[in-house]
């Protein structure tokens, strides 16, 4: 066992009883690990929301136990309850469709950025102001160190350095520099004999931090979960009549229960089909791969649902003159789709979108709706391996309302062709949501065009009846 020096104890024993009798120290810490962690941007495990979270929390019971030594410091009081205000409000912001809908980084830091300068400026003037009275010159102002960090931040947020990385590693440099100064500045404002107005608290600085974080949680899993579940307006669907048409199509191959969903304006516009071709998939989103042996010693490999199962079918009905109307159907089998749920569809280009419509069952009555934000625009795609990309597709959104079975819907196109082309390709990419709370919020069809590898493909091609002619001639 190895016995410490006499001096090595006297210098523990001290350091402990600083630490019990210095009252700056508690107050001081808090305010730099808040700096600290309000500074950092870490954007993964929703680290980029916890950490400033608790961060905002600790700088406002920092300067809640120094609000009475002066009137600098009841500033920084209030400005740190204002901005932990703005900072919640921010957090509900981000688990909402609105951080998707108002996308402008430079205005809504702006505020954020204002009142923590304020803040700090404000503690700067404090600590100042108790250094006078304690004739104490030689120690250093870290606030003062904190606001121009601050200031260096916003400007390099928007000058053209914002994406350099020499210019990110200088900046953290300094903010170490500054928390570093920030801890020994309790020290410092300990050694030199002044104690600080002590407050009495109803409810301790533990009890506060509990209290925002739990808040915050409860905000948050409430505001992104109602979020997740906007439900278009379903009506009564009304009965679709029969028709020759319907009948042709029947014959084709269409099934009837695709059918049955057809409204009547869109199935008139097939009175002409030439020729059909119906291409079916059983898309497994939690799908497991199973060996089954088929004969003596021989394996084949296939995909087992489990939980998450949907019937994505694709409709290709030709008409004369190079014209063909795609019918994207989809029904889901197991669970259901009651969260933020969405969809991409590209395909040739000149798609003229004519329709995309939604169906349940509730109460033994069918009602149907319009797919929510549903358009055929050009979108930008990015990928690991090629980048970005632009090319025309169509999006959407889907969710149900809860207690609603027989889920289903469609998109329905139209393509007219060049005389040249023989063949035509359709793709639907789904997005099914089992998360009730995301953070930022973004609709599943963003997700998919942002790179997001979680949806299943239903991928068909078509062969006009031209070129099957030529084809079979041959």
């Amino acid at each position: 066992m190895i016995e410490k020096d006499d001096s090595v104890i006297e210098e523990d024993i001290s350091e402990k009883l600083i630490d019990k009798t210095n009252p700056w120290k508690k107050p001081m810490t808090d305010i730099a690990l808040g700096f600290a962690l309000t500074s950092i941007t870490l954007n993964f495990l929703w680290l980029q929301y916890i950490l400033p979270t608790f961060g905002t929390v600790l700088i406002f019971v920092g300067t809640r136990s120094l609000r009475k030594e002066n009137k600098y410091f009841t500033w920084a009081y209030f400005l740190s309850a204002a901005y932990m205000a703005i900072y919640t409000v921010y957090l509900l912001f981000s688990s909402t469709p609105l951080a998707v809908e108002i996308q402008n980084e430079v205005v809504f830091s702006l505020l954020p950025t204002g009142f923590r300068l304020a803040l700090f400026l404000s503690l700067s003037s404090a600590i100042k102001n108790v250094f006078i009275k304690a004739s104490a010159s030689n120690i250093q102002n870290s606030f003062n160190l904190a606001a121009v960090c601050i200031l260096l931040s916003a400007l390099l947020a928007v000058s053209p350095l914002s994406d350099s990385w020499l210019a990110f590693i200088i900046l953290i440099f300094f903010y170490i520099r500054v928390v570093r100064s920030m801890y020994r500045l309790g020290d410092d404002a300990g050694s030199i004999g002044y104690s600080f107005a002590s407050t009495r608290e109803k409810l301790s600085n533990t009890v506060v931090v509990r209290g925002y974080l739990m808040i915050c949680f409860i905000l948050i899993i409430f505001c992104g979960t109602a979020a997740s579940h906007l439900v278009p307006k379903f009506t009564e669907i009304k009965p679709v009549t029969s028709s020759d048409t319907r009948n042709k199509l029947l014959e084709f191959g269409v099934p009837e229960e695709i059918l049955s969903d057809i409204s009547d304006e869109n199935i008139s516009m097939l009175q002409n089909v030439i020729n059909v071709d119906v291409d079916t998939d059983l898309l497994m989103f939690d799908g497991v791969r199973e060996t089954v042996e088929v004969e003596t010693n021989m394996y084949k490999e296939n995909m087992k649902s489990k939980n998450h199962t949907m019937e994505a079918t694709t409709v290709y009905a030709e008409l004369p003159e190079n014209v063909v109307y795609v019918l994207v159907y989809y029904k889901w089998q197991k669970p259901k789709a009651f969260w933020n749920d969405g969809f991409t569809i590209w395909g040739e280009e000149g798609i003229e979108l004519l329709d995309g419509r939604l169906f349940c069952q509730k109460n033994n009555t069918n009602y149907e709706s319009l797919i929510p934000r549903l358009k055929n625009d050009f979108v930008t795609t990015s990928s690991m391996l090629f980048g970005a990309s632009q090319s025309r597709q169509i999006t959407g959104g889907v969710c149900y309302p809860f207690g609603s079975e027989n889920q289903r819907g469609y998109v329905f196109y139209r393509l007219s062709l060049p005389e040249e082309n023989g063949i035509v390709a359709n793709c639907i990419n789904y997005l099914h949501s089992t998360s009730l709370v995301t953070l930022p919020y973004n609709y599943a069809e963003q997700k998919i065009l942002s790179g997001q590898r979680e949806y299943m493909q239903h991928y068909t091609t078509y062969d006009l009846k031209k070129y099957q002619d030529m084809q079979d001639g041959l």
